[in-house]
């Protein structure tokens, strides 16, 4: 028993001075996926046409509820092209301020929808931060831009023009 203390002991004392050591190194593995680049070919702009001052102008994304509007107006239309099926980020601006160069402002509210077809009609709403997927064969998507003016009572008369166009970006996920 005396002995079976001590050779208990000794290994206390001997494990006692042992150092421990921590990692001193790591590794990570590094890879990317390279895809076509993406690109955006815009078709028209956003335009609202001769509106009244007292109207409440919108220009749906889906073409379906549009009002208060000139005959003349156009949808923003773009087409975005990249790798077929792949999912990208669509990120845009919420608003865009319009002025006329004198004392009258205005703010468009932007409303966005795309198709993976050229069909305005059968497009979907898109938020911004939306991860719509390119076409599985053409890598194409079309974007439809619309939005309103709000309530325009007693607009001040003239072109209104935004001195910062509205913009939206698009990036593989």
């Amino acid at each position: 028993m005396k002995k079976s203390l001590m050779i208990v002991a000794i290994l206390i004392v001997a494990l006692a001075g042992t150092s421990v050591f921590a990692q001193t190194s790591a590794t990570a593995s590094v890879g990317a996926v390279v895809k076509t680049a993406l690109s955006i070919a815009k078709t028209t702009d956003i335009n609202f046409g001769n509106i009244q001052a007292t109207s409440s102008p919108v220009l749906d994304a889906q073409a379906t509820n549009t009002a208060d509007v000139g005959t003349s107006h156009t949808f923003g239309q773009f087409t975005i092209s990249g790798a077929t099926g792949a999912t990208i980020s669509l990120t845009y601006d919420a608003t865009a301020a319009l002025d006329n160069n004198a004392t009258g402002n205005m703010t468009f509210t932007a409303d966005v929808s795309t198709n993976t077809s050229d069909a305005i009609a059968s497009s979907t709403d898109r938020a911004s931060g939306a991860t719509p997927a390119l076409d599985g064969t053409s890598g194409d998507l079309y974007l439809y831009v619309g939005g309103n003016l709000g309530s325009l009572s007693s607009q001040e008369t003239g072109t209104y023009s935004a001195g910062t166009p509205w913009s939206f970006s698009v990036e593989y996920n």
